[in-house]
């Protein structure tokens, strides 16, 4: 499968990545290197020895880089990070009023949530502007290649929108344990997670079966176009198991009589998130992240050297080499893009990353008749910055290397964005979360020993803000941060639980069942929640 997906990749990635950073070569067609002029050659052998290039020459290359950046910029906005709502701040969580108000009670949820259609990219003008750069050079001459099938341009535009389209799906299942204890006019309640989650990469059936009849997969023989399939999403999909962030609830017993409780307190979010394994089904994505970096100007320098085979007369057989030797690296640096990738952007987290959330909370409950209760729980966090680990897209405009003392900056740019496109820059980067507000809104129903809860669930979280730590202090870096920064989310569900007291021989035992499901959601996607929980007090 390796093998066959090397030769794959070398194909699509050739395509995807020289053919539009080398528009400055000129056209390399059925001829191989013979079309490229000597002003072009001159330009990339400036590249290879001095490093000095022309303006003119060098706002053409940052023009070309654009529309490629647009692909991973895209990408990586979506990928990293995902905004993501963690146990704790699911409904499920019990409200400290609905507990007996004289024993410690203890609770354990056996949960599923589930998050449909993460997307990585926006549905944008990248395969557009991919249209407007790429033709049928680099294409040609792969095409004189004896074992390589013949594709053109116009084959690889027809599977960018698919990949476009991919989507991840989540998937978390485990136990949230809840214990709350009075403590005369307090009561305290705390709940952690244990839990495994998982990330998979995937495609709608109707995009996979569409993406196995195009021509650039068709080409393959020897590979059926699900196997294809499977090794993407196996490369951009893991999962771990750990334990996740503590949430401790203080309330005061401000009023309770026959009809009204209030409680009023604080809220603070422990960060105890640790992973016990990385992969545990899906294969430990970790391993991957010690990959060679591309480098652009090793693949200029092949290409320099073929124009001089020809150039010089060289036999067939010599020239044939050098294009297998450049057809090969191109394999090898696409399976480094894969593997590297799928190290950076896959993996979940299993708490806030690290930060300490604090803020006020309240609880009410109003009895309206004798079987039907209305409860009402809310909370505002303030999130503590803290440090984390961040990538990064370098922002250069054409106009910066318009004099001359700075164009002999550009070979040295366009070599460290190429980079960036795969290999985003990681910085330590100081974190704070926007504000967390949570509201929770339910009607109890309970006759005889069955209750049945109906309510409503607000959750938000402000737009994150960023300072970037650990900068190189030695060259003038700007750096794009919309890429690293989580959006301002909210998400509005709805949900119900049914639960039974059961009797038993020494204790009142409540078994309950929970679902829940999203209707309104801005940055963060829909998702849906169930719960099996049995609850008892001691």
């Amino acid at each position: 499968m390796t093998n066959f997906f090397t030769r794959k990749l070398s194909l699509a990635t050739i395509a995807l990545t020289l053919l539009v950073n080398l528009p400055i070569l000129g056209s390399i067609d059925d001829d191989l290197f013979d079309q490229v002029s000597d002003e072009e050659l001159l330009l990339v052998q400036a590249d290879m020895q001095t490093k000095t290039i022309s303006p003119a020459a060098g706002a053409t290359i940052l023009s070309t880089l654009k529309a490629h950046k647009l692909f991973s910029k895209n990408m990586y906005k979506r990928s990293n990070p995902l905004n993501q709502r963690l146990p704790h701040d699911q409904p499920i969580v019990r409200f400290a009023s609905s507990f007996d108000d004289d024993k410690v009670n203890f609770a354990v949820d056996a949960f599923f949530s589930a998050t449909d259609k993460v997307f990585y990219t926006y549905n944008d003008r990248t395969a557009d502007a991919y249209i407007n750069l790429t033709g049928d050079n680099i294409l040609g001459f792969i095409g004189n290649l004896a074992d390589a099938p013949t594709i053109t341009s116009d084959d690889i535009i027809e599977t960018l929108p698919f990949f476009e389209r991919m989507f991840h799906n989540e998937r978390s299942f485990g136990f949230l344990g809840q214990l709350n204890a009075p403590i005369k006019n307090w009561s305290l309640h705390l709940s952690t997670p244990l839990y495994y989650i998982e990330r998979n990469a995937n495609m709608t059936l109707a995009d996979q079966e569409a993406l196995s009849e195009t021509n650039l997969i068709k080409a393959l023989p020897e590979a059926p176009p699900e196997a294809v399939i499977e090794y993407i999403k196996a490369h951009l999909s893991t999962d771990r198991f750990g334990l996740g962030d503590t949430n401790l609830i203080a309330l005061y017993n401000v009023k309770s009589n026959d009809l009204v409780k209030v409680f009023a307190g604080a809220s603070l979010v422990i960060p105890t998130a640790v992973s016990f394994e990385d992969g545990v089904f899906l294969g430990n994505l970790r391993k991957n992240t010690d990959t060679s970096i591309y480098q652009l100007c090793d693949i200029l320098d092949l290409f320099r050297q073929g124009q001089n085979l020809v150039g010089g007369g060289a036999s067939q057989a010599d020239i044939l080499e050098m294009a297998k030797k450049i057809f090969y690296a191109s394999s090898e640096m696409a399976t480094d893009v894969l593997e590297k990738l799928s190290s950076n952007i896959a993996y979940p987290s299993l708490g806030n990353n690290g930060h300490i959330e604090f803020g006020p909370h309240i609880e009410f409950t109003a009895k309206v008749t004798d079987e039907l209760t209305w409860k009402l729980r809310g909370e505002v966090r303030h999130s503590f910055g803290a440090k984390e680990k961040r990538f990064f897209i370098t922002k250069r405009d054409a106009s910066d290397f318009v004099d001359p003392f700075t164009t002999s900056q550009v070979p040295d740019f366009v070599n460290q964005t190429s980079n960036e496109w795969f290999f985003p820059f990681m910085y330590e980067t100081w974190v704070t979360p926007g504000l967390t507000a949570h509201m929770v809104t339910e009607l109890n129903f309970e006759r005889k020993k069955w209750l049945l809860n109906l309510g409503y669930d607000f959750w938000s979280r402000g737009q994150e803000s960023l300072d970037v730590k650990g900068s190189p202090s030695d060259i003038d870096i700007r750096l794009d941060k919309a890429i690293a920064v989580a959006p301002q989310a909210q998400e509005h569900t709805m949900f119900t639980r049914l639960g039974y007291n059961y009797q038993g021989r020494s204790k009142i035992w409540n078994i309950s069942a929970f679902a829940s499901n999203s209707f309104i959601h801005r940055g963060i996607d829909s998702g849906y929640r169930f719960a099996l929980a049995v609850e008892t007090s001691f």
